[in-house]
């Protein structure tokens, strides 16, 4: 196991049953598209702005592009999750069926 891999488990080991299991990687899944997008859009408007100031400044492009990084590194690791969750899933049907 990859030692990043650990607090994932440990958090997806929390369901219970299957629905949670799907439940909670839904809820993990649909916080990575919302995220995906608020850096899309913030990344949309940071190049709008500095079309409209005429140019593009290298450092204020820079400063405000960090936050879209960190966004998208957010969403990443929301998905990370919710394939934790789905392991778990098959993890909890698969002792179901014996």
């Amino acid at each position: 196991m990859k030692t990043w891999q650990g607090p994932f488990k440990v958090l997806a080991r929390r369901a219970l049953t299957t629905i949670q299991a799907r439940l909670w990687g839904m809820a993990f899944m649909m916080t990575s598209f919302m995220t995906f997008l608020l850096g899309a859009a913030a990344l949309v408007w940071i190049f709008i702005v500095a079309d409209a100031a005429g140019d593009f400044p290298v450092v204020e492009l820079l400063l405000l592009g960090l936050p879209s990084l960190l966004i998208f590194g957010f969403s990443r690791g929301c998905l990370k999750v919710c394939s934790a969750f789905r392991q778990r899933m098959h993890d909890l049907q698969a002792q179901a069926c014996g």
